[in-house]
């Protein structure tokens, strides 16, 4: 396995990117995916989902593979969310179908979800259950947005849609990069849909403190939605991961390289509540 620097990281998935687009024969469509991967700048995303694919694969090929088929995945799925609800920007910036039309939206997302199957299909290390779980949680993911189509009502539903999405992607990445035993498989899905959702929950409510121009015009699934006792609820599922399953997982993750970097991505993309809740555990346990 793999021992990296976060910058190695980052250049090496960014060139990986770029030898990606740089492989699409339509000049246009060129254009199209590399504003879907990275904005008008090459400044958004988070590329976690990635990022994670090569830190806990045990190879590079593999784990390269995986990582671009779901940042391409990740990335085609905004596109259409964006459409579909309306939005007109996303971090800060033109959403997509307002640049390119609803039309080549939809074009250029079919596109980038046929270039995720082939970088799969082409790499002998990747195995045909990994196609296959991929292309379910893509159908997964697609079966949670078209059943969403109206408010959320209660926070299982909430929790409920947001595991199917979110949750999805990041415990298919996680499962597939680590090629757990049959027995680990349930705890490696639900830690890391676990922390997907808890993901999601920090996004919206940004989105909700904020009011920001990014939440106006959705569709209202998000946690905005819900009665002040449904929140809460919300709120207490949220408290219980970070105090036990995060910490769990992290746990987990010690004796595996790249450690730190790991840990580092995970409580970025958990939220910042996260961070504290760890800080507040090594204290005790400084303490103690």
């Amino acid at each position: 396995m793999r021992i990296w620097s976060e910058s190695e990281l980052e250049d090496f998935i960014h060139e990986s990117k770029r030898r990606v687009v740089d492989d699409v024969p339509d000049i246009q469509m060129r254009k199209a995916v590399a504003y879907a991967l990275w904005g008008p700048n090459a400044s958004w995303g988070s590329e976690f989902r990635g990022k994670i694919a090569l830190l806990l694969s045990s190879e590079v090929r593999g784990g390269l593979a995986l990582c671009l088929a779901v940042e391409l995945g990740h990335a085609a799925s905004l596109l259409v969310d964006d459409l579909v609800d309306g939005t007109p920007q996303r971090r800060g910036h033109p959403a997509f179908w307002t640049v390119f039309g609803k039309s080549d939206t939809t074009i250029t997302s079919h596109c980038m979800v046929g270039m995720a199957f082939g970088l799969l299909a082409k790499n002998r290390m990747v195995t045909n259950y990994a196609i296959s779980r991929f292309s379910d949680t893509l159908c997964q993911m697609t079966a949670a947005e078209f059943q969403g189509s109206g408010n959320v009502d209660s926070s299982d539903e909430y929790l409920h849609h947001v595991a199917a999405k979110t949750g999805a992607l990041v415990s298919a990445t996680a499962l597939l990069a680590t090629r757990k035993s049959f027995e680990r498989q349930r705890h490696i899905e639900e830690w890391f849909s676990g922390l997907g959702i808890l993901h999601q929950i920090a996004d919206d409510s940004a989105d909700m403190l904020q009011d920001s121009l990014e939440s106006r015009g959705k569709r209202n699934r998000n946690i905005s939605a819900l009665s002040s006792r449904d929140v809460e609820k919300v709120r207490d599922w949220e408290k219980s991961f970070r105090c036990s399953s995060l910490l769990t997982l992290l746990d987990y993750l010690k004796s595996k390289p790249n450690y730190d970097l790991v840990e580092q991505l995970i409580l970025s993309f958990a939220g910042s509540s996260s961070t504290s809740t760890l800080q507040n555990r090594h204290h005790i346990e400084s303490v103690a």
